[in-house]
């Protein structure tokens, strides 16, 4: 019982720990130095282009059988010098797993910590209900970066991230994925149902706000997509895929001061593709 309670934390901090060596290998590439501004989106940017697998043994004759675990990181089968490119691009993708990596590390500290002192006293029995949860938050985050392997399609995903939902379901970065998948799979309704369970347990989860944003829009329920995009952006200003999707909106409400605002921002941060549209069609044509 102790070692299948043990083993989830267990395996989330050797993890964390191979990808902060990782994170700190991908130092030694210039586009990474340029790019990547903190340690944490490092950890996030090791993970998408890391394979990980585990392996363990039990120590025989340990108290509790405890078992030693180990993470083993692999650049992704196209190599990091081809991958690196793509991740680095691929800004959304980080921040899920800097919002994700955010909210496991320092759960996964507390169980390894209420390990040692289970282990010190010999009995687990007192820490029991609190690493169990913690134990289960652990589980659940590594299935859901297994939901995010490369080459997973959004179903397959989706299967695996309402697997980890029947394990915790308070980790409000679990139930934004679901939604974002949901969406891929053109289940706007799921998606807004997914979502507000997400923004629910975490109101500032800029992601799920515009996640939420794209459903509405796809309903064809403007002024809710305009309100969430608007407040995704009040928590993460300057997002040019944010202020495009905003001006799209605009321009579906035929807004268009407010719709050439936003494009102008967001080609001024380098994306062009709304005020391009908007060009076409004889808008925004001076700034």
């Amino acid at each position: 019982m102790q070692k299948d309670l043990l083993t989830p934390p267990a395996r989330a901090a050797v993890l964390l720990e191979a990808l902060s060596k990782a994170a700190n290998a991908l130092r030694a590439y210039t586009a990474v130095n340029i790019g990547v501004e903190d340690s944490r989106q490092r950890l996030a940017l090791a993970l998408a282009v890391h394979t990980v697998e585990f392996s363990g043994e039990i120590v025989p004759g340990s108290p509790y059988d405890t078992m030693i675990v180990k993470a083993v990181l692999a650049p992704v089968p196209e190599g990091l010098e081809a991958a690196l490119p793509k991740a680095l691009s691929d800004t959304n993708m980080r921040a899920w797993r800097k919002a994700a990596l955010a909210f496991i590390i320092p759960r996964a500290a507390e169980a390894m910590d209420l390990a040692r002192r289970a282990f010190e006293s010999r009995s687990v029995q007192i820490f029991y209900d609190r690493l169990e949860f913690l134990s289960a938050q652990a589980d659940a985050w590594l299935i859901l970066n297994e939901s995010w392997q490369n080459g997973t399609g959004p179903r397959e995903a989706l299967n695996l991230e309402r697997k980890a939902l029947e394990i915790d379901r308070d980790n409000p970065i679990i139930w934004a994925s679901a939604g974002s998948n949901l969406l891929l799979l053109d289940q706007p309704l799921e998606a807004i149902s997914s979502l507000e369970s997400a923004l629910a347990l975490n109101p500032d989860l800029s992601q799920a706000l515009y996640l939420r944003g794209i459903a509405h829009m796809r309903l064809h329920q403007l002024a809710l997509a305009e309100s969430d995009f608007s407040q995704a952006l009040k928590l993460e200003p300057g997002n040019p895929e944010w202020l495009r999707a905003r001006g799209a909106v605009r321009m579906l409400k035929e807004d268009y001061a407010s719709m050439c605002k936003d494009f102008f921002e967001a080609c001024s941060l380098g994306d062009c593709e709304g005020l391009a549209l908007a060009r076409k069609r004889g808008l925004c044509q001076t700034q």
